[in-house]
């Protein structure tokens, strides 16, 4: 964590990144997910989930760290998060655009929009 220079800055900075990542979660949890959940793929689903819920304590666990606990358990907040948004992007994504009916996606990407 040199590349933000102090602990307080990257807190500071984590704090940016989370509230982005909250909205993400949002939508997910609340548009995507669902719509997944209608088609085949509920376990899937189910997986990413459990990663946001592993997300969430570890956010817990950061803000409640010393500075000196901090950065590896900031670190391994962001491996999670490195290894959810790949399988979102090359596994879950591609295989949700085709199992989830088309119908699905247009109720659940109006309300992606407005988060």
């Amino acid at each position: 964590l040199a590349l933000f220079g102090d602990i307080a800055e990257a807190r500071l900075r984590m704090v940016d990144l989370i509230a982005e990542l909250n909205d993400h979660t949002e939508v997910e949890e609340t548009a995507l997910f669902p719509a997944m959940r209608e088609s085949t793929m509920e376990l899937t689903a189910a997986s990413l989930v459990a990663d946001h819920r592993r997300l969430d304590a570890l956010i817990e666990e950061a803000d409640a760290a010393s500075d000196a606990a901090w950065p590896s358990i900031a670190v391994e907040l962001l491996a999670v998060l490195a290894d959810h948004i790949r399988r979102e992007e090359y596994d879950v994504f591609p295989a949700a655009v085709q199992l989830v009916p088309p119908a699905r996606w247009d109720s659940a990407v109006p309300h992606a929009q407005l988060a």
